[in-house]
């Protein structure tokens, strides 16, 4: 899951420039996924919620796309910022939409995260695990 940081000022103060950086952005995103071997399954109207079969190749992509964002030439002054959270966890589809645990705990977990960073939960547990831990 993905959220562009400040996005409702940006819109506020920025509107054209944000309504380039917007489709650019959503084309970065998906072909990031897509190189990834994952989907988007949301848009979020400021963000997106991809599915992979594997968390490893979510946090890769994650990681890329903070890479490409940060790199980007964006019309807003100072660029785009994103936040970005992996977690592993089934979902559900129904009317182009995912629902679930998994959906309400990345929604949780994006919002804690620092932007340009990729907050990752634990899939499974460790020897080295505590619970509720994030790393």
């Amino acid at each position: 899951m993905t959220d562009i940081v400040d996005s409702t000022r940006l819109w506020a103060t920025h509107e054209a420039e944000m309504a380039v950086d917007l489709e650019a952005h959503d084309r970065l995103l998906r072909e990031a996924i897509a190189r990834a071997g994952g989907e988007v399954a949301k848009h979020t109207g400021d963000g997106a919620i991809a599915v992979f079969a594997e968390p490893r190749a979510a946090a890769g992509a994650a990681a890329a796309i903070q890479r490409q964002v940060a790199s980007a030439p964006w019309r807003v002054p100072a660029g785009l910022r994103l936040r970005a959270a992996v977690h592993s966890g089934a979902v559900y589809r129904r009317d182009e939409d995912v629902f679930g645990t998994a959906v309400n705990r990345l929604a949780r977990l994006v919002e804690l995260c620092p932007p340009g960073a990729v907050l990752v939960s634990a899939a499974k547990p460790d020897p080295e695990y505590r619970s509720g831990e994030i790393f």
